[in-house]
């Protein structure tokens, strides 16, 4: 269940970085359809949410990382880069196993 959840988290601050990249393309390009569904009712909505999930993935990251990785510069990036670089982190936390060992504990 718990891994479920984390896989969720995963999947939103995919998408949320994607709205992110859509809105700013769409800004650039003077794409107003776009841009004003993602600032609606619905789209600020849709990326509270999304956000909301992704914070809770960025301090589950962090928690991991409190845990067995231990390296500051991988801190500091989870910390200044949150969104963009939690994505990656996840890989590691699961090639390394780490996730697998916390529910262990």
């Amino acid at each position: 269940m718990k891994y479920l959840l984390v896989k969720l988290c995963y999947i939103a601050s995919i998408l949320l970085l994607v709205i992110m990249i859509m809105v700013t393309i769409s800004f650039l390009l003077n794409i107003d359809s776009v841009y004003n569904f993602f600032f609606s009712d619905i789209g600020s909505t849709i990326r509270g949410i999304l956000a909301l999930l992704s914070i809770i993935f960025w301090v589950y990251c962090i928690s991991i990382w409190a845990k067995f990785d231990k390296k500051v510069y991988r801190l500091f990036m989870l910390i200044f880069l949150t969104n963009f670089y939690t994505i990656f982190y996840f890989r590691r936390i699961l090639r390394e196993g780490w996730m697998f060992k916390s529910q262990a504990d």
